[in-house]
C-alpha cells in the first residue's frame, strides 16, 4: 500500500520538475507516463519507491536553489535526500551527483558561495547525520549482538557479516553488470519502449535546453546502474530508471512535435502514443 501511494505522489513530483525544467505541457506528458509507466506498475512492489519519491523531491528543491540561490531550497534539498537515505541506503550514491552540479554551478565564486551558504550546509550536513542516525544505531547494535550488519556496512565498509544470505562479499563484477543492464534493457523495452526511446531523445535535447538540471538527473542515474548493475538485478532497485526518463521522455515528445510542423499532426500522434501505452500497461 505505501509503494502504490508513493508511486502517487511521485507522479506529480515528475510534473513539478518535468514543469520547472522545460514547460507545463512537458510536466503533464511526463507525469502521465510515468503514471502508466509497465516496468513500474509491474515491480514497484518494496519501499524502493518511497526512497526515490524523496530522492526526487530532493532534486527539486535542489534546482529550485539553482534557480535562486536560496539557502532555504537547499537545506529541504539536503533534508529530503537524507529521509531517502534512511529508507533505502542506496540513495546515498546520488551524493557526488549533487556535490559535482553544486561545484560546477559555483565554480567561478567557490569561496564567496562557501561563506554565504557555510551555515546552511553545516546545518544541513548535521540535521541529515542526525535524520540518518537510527541506521548507525541499528547496525551497531545488530553489529554488536550478533555481528551482523546492512549490506553496505559489511560488504562496503567491511563492518560485521551481512544480514542477506547470498551476498556475503560480494564483489563488483564487469560480467554481472552487462548481464543485468542487458536484462533491465530488455525490461524497458517490452514493458516501457516509447518512455524509453523519448526518453533518450528528451536527455539529448534536455542538456542543451537546461544542462545543469539535466546533468543532476542523468549522473543520479548513471551512479546507481554503474554501481547496482555489478551487484544485483532486483528489477524494483531500478525503479529510478523510469522516474528519470519520463521526465525527458515528456520533453522528448514535445520536441519530436514541434519538428512535425503540424498541430493536428501532433494532436493524432500524441493521443496515439498513449492510447498505445494505456493498452500495453493494461494488456
Amino acid at each position: 500500500l505505501l509503494a502504490v501511494l508513493f508511486g502517487s505522489l511521485a507522479v506529480f513530483v515528475v510534473y513539478l520538475i518535468g514543469r520547472d525544467m522545460f514547460s507545463k505541457r512537458a510536466g503533464i506528458y511526463s507525469a502521465a507516463l510515468f503514471a502508466l509507466s509497465g516496468y513500474m506498475l509491474e515491480f514497484n512492489f518494496e519501499m524502493d519507491i518511497a526512497a526515490f519519491f524523496f530522492a526526487l523531491l530532493s532534486m527539486y528543491y535542489f534546482m529550485r536553489y539553482i534557480k535562486s540561490n536560496g539557502n532555504k531550497m537547499l537545506f529541504y534539498s539536503m533534508t529530503f535526500l537524507a529521509i531517502a537515505a534512511m529508507i533505502k541506503n542506496i540513495i546515498a550514491i546520488f551524493a557526488p551527483a549533487f556535490v559535482l552540479v553544486w561545484l560546477y554551478v559555483h565554480r567561478k565564486n567557490l569561496n564567496g558561495v562557501i561563506k554565504k551558504q557555510g551555515k546552511t550546509l553545516i546545518l544541513g550536513i548535521l540535521l541529515a547525520l542526525l535524520i540518518i542516525s537510527p541506521i548507525f544505531a541499528y547496525n551497531y547494535l545488530t553489529f554488536k549482538e550478533k555481528g551482523t550488519t546492512d549490506y553496505y556496512f559489511s560488504n562496503i565498509l567491511g563492518i560485521g557479516e551481512t544480514v542477506h544470505h547470498g551476498l556475503q562479499n560480494k564483489a563488483w563484477s564487469l560480467s554481472r553488470f552487462v548481464s543485468i543492464i542487458k536484462d533491465r534493457v530488455s525490461d524497458l523495452v517490452r514493458l516501457d519502449l516509447v518512455l524509453l526511446v523519448f526518453g533518450l531523445v528528451g536527455m539529448v535535447m534536455g542538456l542543451k535546453k537546461r544542462f545543469v538540471s539535466s546533468s543532476l538527473l542523468i549522473l543520479s542515474a548513471l551512479f546507481l546502474v554503474l554501481y547496482l548493475g555489478g551487484q544485483t538485478g532486483s528489477q524494483n532497485h531500478y525503479l529510478w530508471l523510469p522516474l528519470i526518463l519520463s521526465i525527458f521522455a515528456g520533453y522528448g515528445l514535445l520536441v519530436v512535435g514541434k519538428r512535425l510542423n503540424s498541430p493536428k499532426i501532433f494532436k493524432f500522434m500524441i493521443a496515439g502514443i498513449f492510447v498505445f501505452v494505456a493498452l500495453s500497461t493494461v494488456l
